[in-house]
């Protein structure tokens, strides 16, 4: 009896074990590890904006079965890869602070919406004690096009975050985040903030 309780709580530990190293928990260790990701993602993003961003290939399904493989190539200079495996702990719930040093890193070689996605993560973890870091970085990475940032700016524009309330300024974001389509996310939500905005300015109007 004793052998197959042993063995029962013996599959269901290698059964999480195996669970832990398909979302990518098997690369957490050397993640913490590298010098270059920690000291970058102590930088706000906002400083590593380049001034154009690099094209974007999605990789976050690839990176999703292959994580040792990401990360070397993120190490290695793929800006891609950085992001596909920060994508892929995202959607796992891994702790932001290892999808914030992938972030970062991408950032650091080029692609805006990594930048993006750093600040918003800064963002959510530290609060109003980052508001001017992550406003600052929305505001860069929409002027180097990306959507997200678009969107985000104008939020922070219309929440007075970091910066004081300016819906006309936040309309002028908006212009920026339905780059890719309708479809896009950052898209529709741009949409109904500028439906908020106009509803808000027209109240003031009436009064």
């Amino acid at each position: 009896m004793r052998f197959y309780i042993f063995f029962a709580l013996f599959s269901t530990i290698m059964a999480a074990a195996i669970n832990c190293s398909a979302q990518g928990f098997d690369v957490l260790a050397e993640i913490d590890g590298n010098k270059d990701l920690s000291s970058l993602s102590e930088v706000c993003p906002s400083e590593l904006v380049k001034s154009e961003s690099l094209q974007f290939f999605n990789k976050t399904k690839f990176c999703s079965t292959n994580h040792e493989t990401c990360l070397i190539l993120c190490t290695q200079g793929s800006s891609d890869h950085c992001f596909g495996l920060a994508n892929h702990f995202n959607r796992n719930d891994v702790d932001e602070h290892y999808t914030r040093k992938l972030y970062s890193k991408s950032c650091h070689l080029g692609l805006a919406s990594a930048c993006t996605n750093a600040a918003a993560g800064i963002r959510k973890t530290d609060g109003k004690e980052a508001v001017k870091c992550t406003t600052e970085t929305f505001k860069r990475t929409c002027g180097v096009k990306d959507p997200w940032g678009c969107t985000m700016y104008a939020f922070a524009l219309v929440d007075g975050e970091g910066v004081e309330k300016n819906n006309e300024l936040a309309l002028q974001a908006l212009k920026g985040s339905c780059r890719f389509g309708d479809s896009d996310r950052a898209c529709s939500e741009a949409k109904l903030l500028i439906e908020e905005i106009s509803k808000a300015d027209s109240g003031q109007k009436e009064k």
